[in-house]
């Protein structure tokens, strides 16, 4: 091996060496620190992405459609832990909170239920008895033994298709609710690959300044009114009513319920409830916690 390839193998192992140091020194001076957000983050792993050497560092519709698509987990305004920094080959990962939905451990699809129930072999019988009798009386009660058998086989049908509904609802309330409490994360990117410049607290300051507030310990009390003056301490975050929200959700949205009424059914708990607005009643109904029906009614 030449003295020139020994050099190169000894300075990218220094290279190597030198950003380890970087990431833990990164790690140990952000991660568990508190900071405050100054934008409205969506709760999945892809968070934000700032591209730092393009001259339009963040791509808000990219943004808005990562919002839309997942929901807000982390809120302008908002006090956060950061819980992890990475530094990979194009980008530095600065997490929050948990750094969002889709990271190890979380359940990212839904469960599947079977809905479809097989002909029994009664049923295939009759259908070989149908066909093969001659007298037209005996066609006719092997055929309604027949009917009886498909009927009770589409019943169970369409039993297994609510189940497979409710549990589609209910995975989507859960996957909602771990979204909006699993944290996000701004990705900072590079062209090429991180530079040794980037890899030290100051920079990666002043890459978020615009985004993050870092100075927590000093200015709690201000930052809080500055980003929550306008808006009343008891009022609820921007809510959409639709079904799959959780019965929390509306009566966080709504107030509690002028009526609650609790029915105990065989597989799961049907509430139904009725709430006042501003311009009349609306009457939801809950499975499980999870709203599957509702109306509004007018004064």
């Amino acid at each position: 091996m030449s003295k020139k390839t020994l050099l190169g193998l000894s300075l990218l192992g220094f290279s190597c060496l030198l950003q380890a140091q970087s990431q833990e020194d990164l790690k140990d001076y952000f991660e568990g620190k508190q900071v405050i957000v100054k934008i409205d983050m969506p709760g999945d792993k892809s968070g934000i992405d700032l591209r730092l050497d393009d001259a339009r560092v963040i791509d808000f519709s990219e943004v808005g459609r990562r919002t839309k698509r997942y929901g807000v987990s982390i809120r302008r305004g908002d006090e956060v832990m950061i819980t992890l920094v990475k530094v990979n080959k194009k980008n530095i990962e600065f997490q929050l909170g948990g750094g969002g939905y889709g990271t190890a451990g979380d359940p990212v699809s839904t469960p599947s239920v079977s809905t479809y129930v097989p002909k029994s072999e009664r049923e295939k019988r009759l259908e070989d008895d149908v066909r093969n009798e001659k007298d037209p009386r005996q066609k006719k009660r092997l055929q309604d033994q027949l009917d009886d058998l498909r009927r009770e086989r589409e019943r169970e049908e369409a039993r297994l298709k609510a189940e497979a509904a409710q549990a589609e609802i209910l995975a989507e309330a859960q996957e909602r609710n771990l979204r909006r409490t699993s944290g996000s994360r701004f990705n900072l990117w590079f062209a090429d690959r991180v530079p040794a410049e980037a890899l030290t607290p100051g920079a990666v300051n002043a890459a978020l300044a615009d985004y993050v507030d870092f100075n927590t310990e000093d200015s709690r009390g201000r930052d809080q009114d500055k980003y929550h003056s306008s808006v009343d301490p008891g009022a609820s975050r921007t809510f959409v009513l639709r079904k799959g929200v959780t019965e929390q959700e509306v009566n966080r949205a709504y107030g509690q319920p002028i009526s609650r009424n609790l029915e105990q059914l065989k597989t799961f708990s049907l509430v139904t409830a009725t709430y006042a607005t501003e311009d009349g009643e609306l009457l939801a109904h809950f499975v499980e916690g999870v709203l599957v029906k509702y109306s509004m009614s007018s004064k």
